[in-house]
């Protein structure tokens, strides 16, 4: 809300929700209608019908204020639900081959040959060093931290027909560089966000209708491992990727 007057405040509000972009132009509104509803509150609880997952859907609103002042209707926007059921989820875990067990301090020094002999960043371990303990666990890693590729995950797939809208529903444990078509779905990094991995796992969605192709388009994804590697001290890469598209 914009004014040159001072003193000027929200007394009613108005907002409707509609499942197509043309009617909230019109204001008028096929899912929820608030009617007017006195308030002073910049925000609003929806009380529709239960609203339908992975959909997007179109909202207004027009405002009376101090001084009779009647607003038109704002520009629409849109907000999308998300996935609701569990059993919506159609991506499978997709994990890279498992690591090695723990080394031995031979093991370790051999590691750190390799790493230096590939032209890599040798990267200090996190050891213990100087404390009570630092004898009891022994540093199995040499100079140089365990030298760990990046996962790349890729597929290509293939469209005939005219894609109306495509969205891209990604969860991993951890961080997950996604592109299509050699082209990121989102200008976001360090997505998704870290949480307990042993009790959640977030997801991400992307709209990557405008990335899509005739004939073959490729799907791909760079896996770091952050927080849920923490055993490693280090925001290093990872292994554990799921989607559904």
């Amino acid at each position: 809300m914009v004014s040159g007057r001072r003193g000027v405040a929200q007394t009613v509000y108005h907002v409707i929700v509609a499942s197509e972009l043309a009617l909230a132009r019109d204001g008028k509104a096929d899912i929820w209608d608030s009617g007017q509803v006195t308030s002073f509150d910049p925000w609003v609880v929806y009380a529709g019908p239960a609203l339908k997952s992975r959909t997007r859907y179109y909202w207004t609103v027009r405002v009376w204020t101090t001084g009779g002042f009647t607003s038109n209707w704002a520009q629409p926007t849109w907000f999308e639900t998300a996935i609701f059921n569990a059993d919506e989820w159609q991506g499978r875990w997709i994990a890279g081959p498992e690591r090695p067990g723990v080394l031995s301090e031979a093991e370790g020094k051999a590691d750190d040959e390799a790493i230096r002999r590939a032209g890599e960043f040798c990267r200090p371990v996190s050891w213990l060093v100087g404390t009570w303990s630092a004898d009891r666990v022994k540093n199995n890693q040499g100079e140089c931290r365990e030298l760990r590729p990046a996962p790349l995950l890729r597929k290509s797939f293939q469209i005939s027909k005219p894609v109306a809208r495509a969205r891209v529903y990604s969860a991993g444990l951890a961080y997950n560089h996604l592109t299509l078509n050699g082209k990121p779905t989102s200008d976001s990094v360090l997505d998704p966000s870290f949480t307990d991995y042993s009790k959640t796992v977030l997801y991400t969605t992307r709209d990557v209708t405008v990335l899509l192709r005739q004939g073959e388009n490729v799907i791909a994804s760079e896996l770091g491992s952050g927080h849920f590697d923490d055993a490693t001290r280090t925001w290093d890469w990872g292994w554990v990727l799921v989607a559904s598209y």
